[in-house]
């Protein structure tokens, strides 16, 4: 090899390539995008939780004072809270020790027992103001926590370099319409699967997005939230679990009601309970009662059809002075159709499949809870149709001939109405 010459600033080439590739100001520069795009993720995880807890608490509310009252202050308070949070983020900071993303999963994990306790005295606090006062104590301090801790993870992204709109006011837009986005998709995907299993329920939920807060942010703290997840666990009635059902029915025995079934759906928070001592049975959708049966006293024969606890279903028997665009009386027998769009337990549709009614029934409705918990005297005969009413109708009367004489509706959607043709177009 005495021919061979090294070649002069091979290696001096290569070094100064290898060191200007892995030099300080390089590896600087990768962590700070590495640290950049963690925030900026960070910031994004805890905007579309603080959606999404806006969005449950809105379902935790309603079983207490129904969905209207638990709306009237919380898109307002939402806004407010956001802003005060965003604005006031130098404050906020401040009072919470210079670590506000630190107290986010604590409060998550705390709500629900905050909500428990205040539940309690819902009866003093009213329709009125109890939403406004359980909100300003759990979710409003959540949204303003978490508009603070998403603005100081996304001050450390460079937005120089951009237009100076989006320098100033890019990342409050950019949180705000992903706020809004997220809040409509829970809302969309809740609607089809709430109730569908247990984390799909209300408790269920809350005890997701307090877990979420908790890996995206993890912190000491959440060691103060023992005792509330112990009380959670074991001792808040709305959990659905065979302890919490006990105790629930530990002390509604106390007014002679026993809880026969219980669940989250698109309706509501289903409950159905039973009076040993009066003998009925009613169902319960949120605040307000959606119907009842009167229940024959032990070694009595079991009704033909059940008697409703509530006269306004004497209703289905003016089924029968119903009279026929021609004046004629309503024939009953094979050949008669009705449609029944929801009523509740199903007391109608029973009554029409009678003897002495003798509908062909279908019966539509856009959520299957109701009928699906087997305690009421609900017709097996009838068609049943999960869909809601209005697509439902529409696409019945290109249908020719019309199928449906007789529909009955229930009070939320329309009143009864005799001749199908008017209603139908």
């Amino acid at each position: 090899m005495a021919g061979s010459k090294p070649r002069r600033g091979g290696g001096e080439a290569s070094g100064n390539k290898k060191s200007q590739g892995t030099g300080p100001n390089t590896r600087s520069r990768r962590v700070d995008t590495q640290h950049a795009m963690k925030s900026a993720a960070t910031a994004i995880a805890i905007v579309a939780l603080a959606a999404s807890s806006s969005y449950v608490s809105q379902l935790t509310l309603s079983p207490v004072y129904g969905s209207v009252p638990a709306s009237s202050f919380h898109r307002q308070g939402v806004m407010i809270a956001a802003l005060v949070g965003w604005l006031g983020m130098n404050q906020i900071k401040a009072l919470c020790f210079g670590r506000p993303a630190s107290l986010l999963p604590v409060l998550a994990w705390v709500i629900p027992t905050i909500q428990y306790f205040l539940f309690q005295q819902s009866s003093r606090l009213g329709p009125e103001f109890g939403p406004l006062i359980t909100e300003l104590s759990t979710l409003y301090p959540l949204v303003a926590l978490s508009a603070t801790s998403a603005g100081m993870f996304l001050r450390e992204l460079d937005l120089s370099r951009g237009p100076r709109l989006i320098a100033d006011h890019g990342t409050f837009l950019g949180s705000y319409i992903l706020f809004t986005t997220t809040l409509r998709m829970t809302g969309s995907y809740l609607a089809r699967h709430i109730g569908s299993s247990v984390l799909m329920t209300r408790t269920g939920l809350q005890f997701a997005i307090a877990t979420l807060f908790s890996i995206c942010l993890p912190s000491k703290w959440l060691l103060l939230t023992i005792p509330s997840l112990i009380f959670y666990a074991g001792f808040n009635i709305h959990v659905p679990s065979g302890l919490a059902t006990v105790r629930l029915n530990t002390s509604l025995r106390a007014d002679d009601y026993v809880l026969l079934h219980r669940q989250d759906s698109l309706t509501g928070y289903i409950s159905v309970l039973e009076n040993k001592k009066l003998n009925f049975r009613v169902m319960r959708c949120d605040h307000s009662l959606l119907g009842g049966e009167w229940i024959p006293p032990p070694g009595m024969p079991k009704q033909l059809v059940s008697d409703p606890v509530y006269a306004v279903f004497t209703m289905l028997e003016s089924v029968r002075l119903i009279k026929t665009d021609k004046g004629e009386a309503r024939r009953a027998g094979s050949g008669t159709n009705a449609l029944v769009i929801g009523l509740g337990i199903g007391t109608t549709p029973a009554a029409l499949d009678c003897p002495w009614h003798k509908h062909n029934g279908c019966r539509n409705r856009s959520d299957s809870a109701p009928a699906r918990d087997g305690v009421f005297q609900v017709s097996e005969q009838s068609k049943h149709v999960i869909e809601d009413a209005v697509t439902f109708v529409q696409r019945t009367r290109n249908l020719d001939p019309i199928p449906s004489f007789t529909i009955l509706s229930s009070m939320m959607f329309s009143p009864a109405e005799s001749n199908p043709r008017p209603f139908l177009r």
